[in-house]
């Protein structure tokens, strides 16, 4: 398959899948940027020395569904896999969704915020920091997680606040039916 094809088969599955998906006005603003910086990224080939032993067909043959298909997969009873330590201090992301029913920040001080970068993205601290450390150097993987990006866990402790309780992200992935790719943060 061509290097165009390839760049194309990806960009496909982007804009079909996760396209302005995001509320958010940062989320999205990262997304843009992207969409724009994967469409003029090289796509690997087996002559890049970092990429001679990775066969990437497995991707750019899938057929990826909705983020939101592959949520409606059941998680079941996932209560094995919370720490005992932080019972009561946890974020759950299932197929990288946030999922507010099986999380749990009630052992936390009052003024910590600790929640989904979705519904925490009007937060100075978010606008501040999110998507500033993206380093691209022609890696096709950076920008395409960007671009698919739609969520991820935000902690936010004040200075000289004291967190006796460790925090828990959990990412869960269930066997959905169809392939599906997930970019938490």
């Amino acid at each position: 398959m061509s290097e165009v094809i390839q760049r194309d088969t990806m960009l496909s599955y982007i804009t079909g899948s996760v396209e302005s998906s995001a509320e958010s006005v940062a989320i999205r603003a990262i997304n843009e940027r992207g969409r724009e910086d994967l469409e003029n990224t090289p796509f690997p080939t087996r002559k890049d020395e970092d990429w001679r032993f990775v066969d990437l067909k497995s991707i750019t043959k899938s057929q990826f569904c909705k983020l939101e298909e592959a949520n409606a997969a059941d998680v079941g009873d996932i209560s094995d896999h919370y720490l005992p330590e932080a019972m009561n201090c946890r974020l759950v992301f299932v197929n990288g969704v946030y999922s507010e029913e099986l999380s749990s920040v009630e052992d936390l001080p009052n003024n910590v915020i600790v929640g989904n970068l979705a519904a925490n993205s009007d937060n100075n601290s978010v606008k501040e920091h999110l998507g500033t450390i993206t380093n691209y150097d022609d890696d096709l993987f950076a920008p395409f997680n960007d671009a698919a990006f739609t969520d991820g866990a935000f902690i936010y402790v004040p200075e000289e606040t004291v967190v006796r309780t460790p925090i828990h992200i959990l990412n869960v992935f269930t066997d959905a039916e169809k392939a599906f790719y997930a970019t938490p943060r």
